[in-house]
């Protein structure tokens, strides 16, 4: 009977999570957070070049712990810049966005990476292409023929994208206001 109540459970859980979700506009609150944002984009900025008029910050909870006390960790965040257009049926796709120093931050919450992907109507996925927009590159038309001169590629949308799998920062914030920053660290 246990069994099948756990069953049940499961399934009730995986329903409840796969409703069709939408991508947020929000303000962020935590200064801390705020404030090194504000700084990795300007060192980001100053280190490359092409992050001042592309690419946008991705900011991803990897730990949340709300009830800390003194110098326990409270979240545990890394920070990267992005130069990608996410592909929503395929991977994770961010719940809430906002905009610090010109810069579209998406952000990722914790329970995105260890739950069953949610399911995102069209009108969403236009809206995060909208979003993200200005931040990329603009699609070119390209065609690829080979040594026959047969085309082999013919992209009316071809977008040259970069993704950082490392670099970025780890933002270690404690329930004492203390922080810490680990760079490169995933």
């Amino acid at each position: 009977m246990k069994s099948v109540l756990s069953v049940l459970l499961i399934i009730m859980m995986q329903q409840a999570f796969s409703q069709n979700f939408s991508i947020d506009k929000i303000e962020l609150q935590d200064t801390i957070l705020i404030t090194q944002i504000k700084k990795f984009i300007s060192s980001t900025k100053k280190k490359k070049s092409v992050f001042e008029n592309r690419g946008y910050v991705e900011l991803r909870y990897k730990y949340v712990n709300k009830q800390t006390k003194g110098d326990e960790l409270r979240y545990k965040i890394s920070i990267k810049d992005q130069y990608y257009r996410p592909e929503i049926d395929r991977m994770i796709c961010p719940r809430y966005y906002c905009y610090i120093e010109g810069k579209l931050v998406l952000i990722y919450d914790l329970w995105s990476d260890m739950l069953e992907q949610p399911k995102y109507k069209k009108r969403i996925k236009r809206k995060l292409k909208k979003l993200m927009k200005p931040y990329l590159d603009k699609p070119k038309h390209i065609k690829v023929r080979d040594s026959t001169g047969e085309i082999i590629i013919n992209d009316k949308d071809f977008v040259p994208e970069s993704f950082n799998i490392h670099g970025g920062i780890t933002l270690s914030i404690f329930g004492n206001g203390e922080f810490k920053i680990e760079k490169g660290v995933y």
